[in-house]
């Protein structure tokens, strides 16, 4: 199991594109991938899921892999959310 804290780097924060961009990439992965933000765990493999979170600018979140392909998986998941792109 990986896990990673981390805080939302987009100014727009995370929204339905690259989140949903996220979710398709991870999907056929062989692990489960959480994004976690206080205290509540969202299925990263989930646009609904990860867009509910409601991540914004400047929030602390804790992602957490596990499963054969969680390095790839925790990979995904870091360039979605520290990435500065919109």
């Amino acid at each position: 199991m990986l896990t990673y804290t981390t805080t939302v780097a987009n100014e727009t924060g995370v929204h339905l594109r690259p989140a949903g961009e996220v979710a398709d990439a991870l999907l056929p992965l062989d692990c489960k991938a959480s994004i976690v933000k206080n205290g509540r765990s969202y299925d990263a493999k989930s646009i609904m899921m990860i867009t509910s979170a409601n991540l914004k600018y400047g929030t602390e979140v804790e992602l957490i892999c596990d499963g054969p392909e969680e390095e790839k998986a925790m990979a995904l998941l870091k360039n979605l959310i520290e990435s500065q792109e919109s």
